[in-house]
Protein backbone atom coordinates (compact mmCIF):
# COMPACT_ATOMS: atom_id res chain seq x y z
CA UNK A 1 0.00 0.00 0.00
CA UNK A 2 2.78 2.35 1.07
CA UNK A 3 4.34 1.24 -2.42
CA UNK A 4 1.04 2.38 -4.71
CA UNK A 5 0.77 5.80 -2.36
CA UNK A 6 4.42 6.47 -2.85
CA UNK A 7 4.11 5.69 -6.59
CA UNK A 8 1.20 7.85 -7.00
CA UNK A 9 3.36 10.90 -5.32
CA UNK A 10 6.12 10.50 -7.58
CA UNK A 11 3.77 10.45 -10.31
CA UNK A 12 1.75 13.23 -9.44
CA UNK A 13 5.17 15.35 -8.75
CA UNK A 14 6.38 14.22 -11.97
CA UNK A 15 3.52 15.71 -13.93
CA UNK A 16 3.07 18.83 -11.98
CA UNK A 17 6.92 19.25 -12.41
CA UNK A 18 6.41 18.73 -16.35
CA UNK A 19 3.13 20.96 -16.16
CA UNK A 20 5.98 23.81 -14.85
CA UNK A 21 8.37 23.16 -17.35
CA UNK A 22 5.86 23.47 -20.17
CA UNK A 23 4.18 26.31 -18.74
CA UNK A 24 7.93 27.85 -18.17
CA UNK A 25 8.87 27.37 -21.82
CA UNK A 26 6.07 29.06 -23.50
CA UNK A 27 6.35 31.68 -21.09
CA UNK A 28 9.45 32.60 -20.99
CA UNK A 29 10.34 31.21 -24.67
CA UNK A 30 9.64 31.84 -28.26
CA UNK A 31 8.98 30.98 -31.12
CA UNK A 32 6.89 27.94 -29.99
CA UNK A 33 8.34 25.17 -31.58
CA UNK A 34 10.96 25.94 -29.57
CA UNK A 35 8.83 25.47 -25.97
CA UNK A 36 7.28 22.93 -27.31
CA UNK A 37 10.26 20.82 -28.00
CA UNK A 38 11.97 21.46 -24.75
CA UNK A 39 8.51 20.61 -23.04
CA UNK A 40 8.56 17.36 -25.14
CA UNK A 41 12.02 16.61 -24.89
CA UNK A 42 11.26 16.78 -20.57
CA UNK A 43 8.47 14.54 -20.87
CA UNK A 44 10.42 11.89 -23.14
CA UNK A 45 13.15 11.35 -21.15
CA UNK A 46 11.58 11.67 -18.08
CA UNK A 47 14.42 13.76 -16.51
CA UNK A 48 11.87 16.75 -15.49
CA UNK A 49 13.60 18.28 -12.96
CA UNK A 50 17.46 18.63 -15.25
CA UNK A 51 15.03 19.88 -17.93
CA UNK A 52 13.21 22.59 -15.44
CA UNK A 53 16.88 23.69 -14.55
CA UNK A 54 17.78 24.40 -18.05
CA UNK A 55 14.88 26.23 -18.54
CA UNK A 56 15.30 28.75 -15.63
CA UNK A 57 19.38 28.79 -16.50
CA UNK A 58 18.86 29.70 -20.03
CA UNK A 59 15.89 32.18 -19.28
CA UNK A 60 18.60 33.88 -17.13
CA UNK A 61 20.72 33.93 -19.87
CA UNK A 62 18.09 36.05 -22.34
CA UNK A 63 17.20 38.18 -19.27
CA UNK A 64 20.81 39.18 -19.08
CA UNK A 65 21.26 39.88 -22.88
CA UNK A 66 18.73 42.58 -22.52
CA UNK A 67 15.68 40.60 -23.29
CA UNK A 68 16.44 40.07 -27.01
CA UNK A 69 13.22 40.23 -29.41
CA UNK A 70 12.44 36.49 -29.83
CA UNK A 71 11.56 35.60 -26.23
CA UNK A 72 8.43 33.99 -24.93
CA UNK A 73 5.87 35.80 -23.21
CA UNK A 74 7.61 37.55 -20.19
CA UNK A 75 9.65 39.03 -21.84
CA UNK A 76 7.12 40.62 -24.23
CA UNK A 77 5.20 41.65 -20.96
CA UNK A 78 8.43 43.52 -19.51
CA UNK A 79 9.57 44.99 -22.84
CA UNK A 80 5.66 46.75 -23.25
CA UNK A 81 6.13 47.74 -19.98
CA UNK A 82 9.98 49.48 -20.71
CA UNK A 83 8.17 50.54 -24.07
CA UNK A 84 5.53 52.52 -22.70
CA UNK A 85 7.67 54.06 -20.51
CA UNK A 86 9.47 55.63 -23.18
CA UNK A 87 6.65 57.04 -24.46
CA UNK A 88 6.14 58.43 -21.58
CA UNK A 89 9.79 59.99 -21.52
CA UNK A 90 9.80 61.13 -24.92
CA UNK A 91 6.43 63.38 -23.97
CA UNK A 92 9.22 65.15 -21.89
CA UNK A 93 10.91 65.93 -25.10
CA UNK A 94 8.29 68.49 -26.12
CA UNK A 95 8.12 70.55 -22.82
CA UNK A 96 11.86 72.67 -23.46
CA UNK A 97 12.90 71.45 -20.15
CA UNK A 98 16.23 70.19 -21.12
CA UNK A 99 17.77 69.45 -17.53
CA UNK A 100 14.26 67.30 -16.69
CA UNK A 101 14.58 65.63 -19.93
CA UNK A 102 18.00 64.82 -19.08
CA UNK A 103 17.23 63.22 -15.99
CA UNK A 104 13.97 61.52 -17.14
CA UNK A 105 16.78 59.87 -19.14
CA UNK A 106 18.92 59.10 -17.22
CA UNK A 107 16.06 57.56 -14.49
CA UNK A 108 15.08 55.21 -17.25
CA UNK A 109 18.46 54.60 -18.61
CA UNK A 110 18.75 53.11 -15.06
CA UNK A 111 16.05 50.24 -15.38
CA UNK A 112 17.10 47.23 -14.68
CA UNK A 113 17.61 44.62 -17.64
CA UNK A 114 16.31 47.46 -19.94
CA UNK A 115 15.96 46.29 -24.31
CA UNK A 116 18.97 47.73 -26.25
CA UNK A 117 16.87 48.79 -28.47
CA UNK A 118 15.20 50.81 -25.74
CA UNK A 119 18.45 51.59 -24.24
CA UNK A 120 19.50 53.04 -27.66
CA UNK A 121 16.84 55.00 -28.39
CA UNK A 122 16.53 56.83 -25.22
CA UNK A 123 20.74 57.70 -26.15
CA UNK A 124 19.35 59.63 -29.46
CA UNK A 125 16.87 61.42 -27.03
CA UNK A 126 19.80 62.78 -25.04
CA UNK A 127 21.26 64.40 -27.87
CA UNK A 128 18.04 66.25 -28.53
CA UNK A 129 18.20 67.37 -24.48
CA UNK A 130 21.56 68.27 -25.29
CA UNK A 131 20.74 70.97 -28.39
CA UNK A 132 17.91 71.83 -26.33
CA UNK A 133 20.58 73.06 -23.98
CA UNK A 134 22.94 74.68 -26.67
CA UNK A 135 25.46 71.70 -26.69
CA UNK A 136 25.75 71.64 -29.42
CA UNK A 137 29.09 69.57 -29.42
CA UNK A 138 27.98 66.64 -27.55
CA UNK A 139 24.73 66.21 -29.10
CA UNK A 140 26.70 66.12 -32.83
CA UNK A 141 28.91 63.43 -31.05
CA UNK A 142 25.74 61.19 -30.41
CA UNK A 143 24.12 61.81 -33.64
CA UNK A 144 27.50 61.34 -35.92
CA UNK A 145 27.84 58.20 -33.77
CA UNK A 146 24.50 56.80 -34.98
CA UNK A 147 24.75 57.93 -38.77
CA UNK A 148 28.32 56.03 -38.79
CA UNK A 149 26.81 52.85 -36.84
CA UNK A 150 23.68 52.45 -39.48
CA UNK A 151 26.45 52.92 -42.38
CA UNK A 152 28.93 49.94 -41.04
CA UNK A 153 25.38 47.92 -40.19
CA UNK A 154 25.09 48.31 -44.06
CA UNK A 155 28.43 48.14 -45.51
CA UNK A 156 28.99 44.57 -43.33
CA UNK A 157 25.74 42.91 -42.69
CA UNK A 158 24.01 44.38 -45.95
CA UNK A 159 21.67 45.64 -43.54
CA UNK A 160 18.84 47.95 -45.50
CA UNK A 161 16.62 50.72 -43.36
CA UNK A 162 16.21 53.36 -46.10
CA UNK A 163 13.72 55.22 -43.59
CA UNK A 164 15.82 54.39 -40.69
CA UNK A 165 18.94 56.12 -42.47
CA UNK A 166 16.78 58.89 -44.02
CA UNK A 167 15.89 59.72 -40.45
CA UNK A 168 19.32 60.03 -38.82
CA UNK A 169 20.56 62.09 -41.79
CA UNK A 170 17.86 64.18 -41.10
CA UNK A 171 18.45 64.99 -37.22
CA UNK A 172 22.06 65.58 -37.95
CA UNK A 173 21.67 68.26 -40.42
CA UNK A 174 19.55 69.74 -37.66
CA UNK A 175 21.73 69.73 -35.19
CA UNK A 176 24.75 70.55 -37.91
CA UNK A 177 22.54 73.84 -38.53
CA UNK A 178 22.15 74.59 -34.75
CA UNK A 179 25.95 74.43 -34.67
CA UNK A 180 26.26 76.69 -37.68
CA UNK A 181 28.14 73.92 -39.92
CA UNK A 182 26.46 75.18 -43.06
CA UNK A 183 28.05 73.15 -45.39
CA UNK A 184 28.49 69.61 -43.99
CA UNK A 185 24.34 70.47 -43.13
CA UNK A 186 23.99 70.95 -46.68
CA UNK A 187 25.87 67.43 -47.42
CA UNK A 188 22.97 65.70 -45.43
CA UNK A 189 20.23 67.68 -46.09
CA UNK A 190 20.85 66.55 -50.03
CA UNK A 191 21.49 62.58 -48.63
CA UNK A 192 17.35 63.46 -46.75
CA UNK A 193 16.17 64.75 -50.19
CA UNK A 194 17.47 62.24 -52.82
CA UNK A 195 16.30 59.38 -50.64
CA UNK A 196 12.52 60.88 -50.63
CA UNK A 197 12.21 59.21 -53.97
CA UNK A 198 12.75 55.69 -52.40
CA UNK A 199 9.32 53.84 -52.19
CA UNK A 200 10.39 52.30 -48.78
CA UNK A 201 11.26 55.86 -47.68
CA UNK A 202 7.71 57.12 -48.61
CA UNK A 203 6.11 54.43 -47.07
CA UNK A 204 7.64 55.25 -43.47
CA UNK A 205 5.21 56.68 -41.00
CA UNK A 206 7.92 58.78 -40.50
CA UNK A 207 8.61 59.70 -43.52
CA UNK A 208 5.42 62.58 -44.01
CA UNK A 209 6.53 64.18 -40.37
CA UNK A 210 10.24 64.24 -41.83
CA UNK A 211 9.13 66.35 -45.01
CA UNK A 212 7.50 68.53 -42.34
CA UNK A 213 10.62 69.65 -40.53
CA UNK A 214 12.33 70.65 -44.76
CA UNK A 215 10.94 74.26 -44.75
CA UNK A 216 12.15 74.76 -41.18
CA UNK A 217 15.95 73.66 -42.50
CA UNK A 218 15.07 75.73 -45.84
CA UNK A 219 14.94 78.57 -43.40
CA UNK A 220 18.10 77.96 -41.30
CA UNK A 221 19.71 77.71 -44.48
CA UNK A 222 18.89 80.93 -45.75
CA UNK A 223 19.92 82.28 -42.33
CA UNK A 224 23.09 81.26 -42.23
CA UNK A 225 23.87 81.93 -45.98
CA UNK A 226 22.92 85.89 -45.23
CA UNK A 227 19.96 86.06 -47.18
CA UNK A 228 17.93 87.57 -44.41
CA UNK A 229 14.99 89.47 -46.02
CA UNK A 230 14.10 85.35 -47.52
CA UNK A 231 14.93 83.63 -44.30
CA UNK A 232 12.70 86.39 -42.16
CA UNK A 233 9.62 85.63 -44.75
CA UNK A 234 10.24 81.50 -44.49
CA UNK A 235 9.97 82.51 -40.63
CA UNK A 236 7.21 84.21 -40.48
CA UNK A 237 5.56 81.51 -43.06
CA UNK A 238 6.06 79.29 -41.05
CA UNK A 239 4.48 81.35 -38.02
CA UNK A 240 1.16 80.68 -39.67
CA UNK A 241 0.97 77.54 -39.39
CA UNK A 242 -1.27 76.09 -36.65
CA UNK A 243 0.00 73.08 -36.25
CA UNK A 244 4.03 74.62 -35.81
CA UNK A 245 3.01 75.88 -32.06
CA UNK A 246 5.15 74.19 -29.91
CA UNK A 247 8.08 75.35 -32.21
CA UNK A 248 6.92 79.20 -32.46
CA UNK A 249 9.18 79.99 -29.90
CA UNK A 250 12.11 78.82 -32.37
CA UNK A 251 10.86 81.11 -35.22
CA UNK A 252 10.46 84.35 -32.83
CA UNK A 253 14.47 83.58 -31.56
CA UNK A 254 15.66 83.18 -35.33
CA UNK A 255 12.62 86.28 -35.87
CA UNK A 256 14.33 88.26 -33.42
CA UNK A 257 18.39 87.61 -34.42
CA UNK A 258 17.26 88.68 -38.21
CA UNK A 259 15.61 92.27 -37.27
CA UNK A 260 18.68 92.94 -35.00
CA UNK A 261 20.78 92.50 -38.52
CA UNK A 262 18.30 94.37 -40.10
CA UNK A 263 18.46 97.21 -37.31
CA UNK A 264 14.63 96.93 -36.58
CA UNK A 265 15.06 96.75 -32.66
CA UNK A 266 11.35 97.31 -31.94
CA UNK A 267 10.46 94.06 -33.93
CA UNK A 268 13.64 92.00 -32.45
CA UNK A 269 12.48 93.15 -29.29
CA UNK A 270 8.92 91.93 -29.87
CA UNK A 271 10.46 88.59 -30.80
CA UNK A 272 12.79 88.44 -27.50
CA UNK A 273 10.01 88.66 -25.55
CA UNK A 274 8.02 85.93 -27.76
CA UNK A 275 10.70 83.51 -27.50
CA UNK A 276 10.99 84.50 -23.53
CA UNK A 277 7.12 83.52 -23.48
CA UNK A 278 7.20 80.29 -24.99
CA UNK A 279 10.31 79.08 -25.05
CA UNK A 280 10.25 77.56 -20.99
CA UNK A 281 13.86 76.52 -20.28
CA UNK A 282 15.26 76.25 -24.07
CA UNK A 283 18.79 77.99 -23.88
CA UNK A 284 17.45 80.40 -26.59
CA UNK A 285 15.02 81.70 -23.69
CA UNK A 286 18.84 82.65 -21.68
CA UNK A 287 20.26 84.36 -24.94
CA UNK A 288 16.47 86.08 -25.33
CA UNK A 289 16.82 87.18 -21.77
CA UNK A 290 20.22 88.30 -22.02
CA UNK A 291 19.29 90.23 -25.05
CA UNK A 292 16.45 92.23 -23.98
CA UNK A 293 18.46 93.21 -20.95
CA UNK A 294 21.04 94.44 -23.07
CA UNK A 295 18.16 96.68 -24.99
CA UNK A 296 16.58 97.69 -22.09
Amino acid sequence: MKTKTRDIVNWVVAIAINLVAVVGALVLFSPAWGSVFLAYLAILGGLTLPWLLVIVALTFFNLRRKIPFRVGLLAHIIYRKQKLRYAELTAFAEANDPEHFLHEIDAFLATKRLHRGLAQMAEYCRAFAYLQMGETTQALAIYEQFVQTEQELRDNYNYKNEPLKAYLHHNLCAALLAGKQLERAKEHYNIVLQMQGSKQVQRAPATADAKKKFPIIDAAILLLEGQHEAARDAYQQLLQDPERGKEYYDFHFHLATIYETLGDTQQQTEHLRQTIALGNQHYYVRIAQEKLAQLD
